[in-house]
């Protein structure tokens, strides 16, 4: 028999959790399949689910499918799609049933033809894991996630986990695995499926192969040590990650050290790539400018940080630290500004302000009457307060450790609604700390704490916000530490960078802009993340060492001594 033209069931299931005893079917898909036919050319049968009524799909689940839990016009309910279900399996009683990872899916599947009086026990012996089948079949990759394996076999999944997307991944992976019963030795073999047990190979094909290839290992480690960016590609010439490095061979190769040393998700994109490319650069500076613009201009899906999805840039409207009509930033989220929202919303102030936040806000130039101005404005504003009973903070202590379980359950709340305002890379971000026990064991302290580091870290921000919109224009003379024979002019002109290796005195910027409001309009997000990577390289240079001329406009020229007082 010819195992190409034999048809399997596939099936595929989103859920609202992980345990089939008290969590949904969202979305079901399942269709017939034949190895020798296109994927793509096959009729899936999909359908989204309905919730039963006052069930609502986790925040988390609907992040990950996009899916909100609301029925469309065609959805089904539970009970319809055990029927549609149970009468697509009795049309096809015999056929094996291809499941990815069948450990998590299979369970739903039992309890929905339970649920609907149908016989479990002879679909329970139909079904195939390619999940299993392909650790036996192709022991050399690092990973066994869908994902991967389709990967391999050259079709990308969606970022957004939906069945009909999962479907055809798994019938990508079946085409790679039905030729690999045939092409493989006999390794493992015996662990096959008994329903598969016809097709076992008889013979020994040879050994196991690598996952990649000899031309690929002989590039990497021909890989030069310097500078630069490097991108790992799939077989349909898709970058999948971009990543910086400040030696490239010592980088590069690392990540073919060994097998399970590397996360899941890493795992994952070296069974995918096929192929690696890279840009030498002349500094690590240049190589982290690079790095940002290639995640954008090519979204790869392995990359997290620096990426375009559910990032943009902020501008803050309030009165704030006694300013009146000024917007404040950029800013990388209103996240910070967020967190402050619970506290702001009670009838309460936390105690007595902690030496460690006035001593940042001296550091950074906020005079400590700012923040009183600031927190009496915020209470006005939500008619919470009298202003005057602000300043005797000591009075409101006890009533805020009565309403401490209910401020940090709505502080957790906030957190978890904001899907999208996670906080970026060039963050230090102050978040809050894990506390032990439940929420009524929280003491005042504890919320004073959370507060004292939202506030400073929002302080810490508006800094930072000043400095990127002053670096949208200027020019510096950089002389590293580690390369002290070479001297780098670094130039920004509307926040595009450029570095070249280049002595000579330093020349003031040209004025492409000159108020506050032209500059913000420069501002999008990769002028925001290359203007913030120059701002931490040189706080990270004035900490190594380097010798660093800063000119913003004409006479005010700022060394490595002033910038340190300002800046860091």
């Amino acid at each position: 028999m010819n195992l190409k033209e034999e048809s399997f069931i596939l099936f595929d299931f989103q859920t609202s959790g992980t345990n089939a005893d008290d969590c949904y079917i969202i979305e079901a898909g399942w269709g017939l399949y034949r190895a020798e036919d296109r994927p793509e050319n096959t009729v899936w049968y999909n359908h989204q689910i309905k919730l039963p009524p006052g069930v609502h799909l986790p925040a988390r689940i609907q992040h990950l499918t996009g899916l909100l839990g609301e029925a469309k016009e065609d959805s089904l309910t539970y009970a319809e799609l055990g029927a549609a279900l149970g009468t697509f399996l009795e049309c096809h009683p015999t056929l094996a049933i291809l499941i990815h990872y069948a450990r998590f899916k299979q369970p739903f599947l039992t309890r929905l033809l339970e649920d609907h009086g149908l016989d479990t026990s002879a679909v329970s012996k139909r079904v195939i894991c390619t999940y299993q089948l392909a650790k036996n079949l192709v022991p050399q990759l690092k990973s066994y996630s869908l994902r991967a394996v389709a990967g391999y076999a050259n079709y990308s999944l969606g970022e957004k986990k939906r069945t009909k997307d999962h479907l055809l991944a798994t019938a990508y992976a079946w085409r790679y695995l039905e030729n690999s019963i045939h092409l493989a030795e006999a390794y493992e073999l015996t662990q096959l499926p008994e329903i598969l047990a016809e097709y076992r190979p008889a013979v020994d094909m040879g050994s196991k192969p690598n996952l990649h290839t000899e031309e690929l290992r002989t590039k990497r480690l021909a890989l030069p040590n310097e500078a630069g960016i490097y991108f790992f590609v799939d077989r349909s010439d898709r970058v999948l990650y971009v990543g910086k490095a400040r030696q490239l061979k010592a980088r590069v190769n690392s990540y073919f050290r060994g097998k399970k040393t590397k996360g899941s998700r890493l795992n994952e994109m070296l069974t995918r790539a096929v192929d690696l490319r890279v840009k030498i650069c002349q500094t690590e500076l240049e190589a982290l400018l690079e790095e940002s613009d290639a995640i954008k201009r090519h979204n790869p899906p392995y990359n997290i940080l620096l990426t375009q999805a559910s990032r943009g840039v902020h501008w803050l409207n309030a009165k704030i630290f006694g300013k009146d009509n000024l917007v404040w930033g950029p800013l990388s989220s209103l996240w910070t500004w967020h967190s402050l929202q619970p506290f702001l919303e009670t009838s309460s102030i936390p105690g007595s302000r902690a030496a460690r936040l006035e001593r940042l806000m001296g550091k950074k130039g906020i005079a400590d009457s700012w923040l009183d101005e600031s927190l009496i404005h915020w209470l006005s504003k939500y008619g919470l307060a009298e202003p005057s009973l602000l300043l005797n903070f000591g009075d409101k202590a006890q009533h805020l450790f009565t309403l401490a379980p209910a401020i940090w359950k709505e502080v957790r709340a906030e957190r978890s609604r904001s899907v999208d305002e996670k906080p970026s890379e060039w963050e230090s971000v102050a978040e809050e700390e894990e506390f032990a026990g439940e929420n009524e064991d929280l003491t005042a302290e504890d919320l004073h704490a959370i507060l004292y580091k939202t506030l400073g870290h929002l302080c810490y921000q508006i800094h930072r916000g000043r400095w990127l919109l002053r670096l949208l224009e200027a020019e510096i003379t950089w002389e590293f530490a580690a390369d002290s024979k070479a001297k780098y002019r670094v130039s920004s002109h509307h926040g595009v960078i450029n570095i070249r290796e280049e002595s000579g005195p330093i020349e003031a910027p040209p004025a492409y802009s000159t108020s506050r409001r032209e500059r913000s309009a420069l501002i999008n997000l990769a002028c925001f993340d290359r203007l913030s990577i120059l701002y931490s390289a040189i706080k990270r240079g004035l900490q190594g060492g380097d010798r660093i001329r800063l000119c913003l406009r004409p006479g005010l020229v700022l060394d490595e001594n002033s910038l340190r007082t300002q800046i860091i």
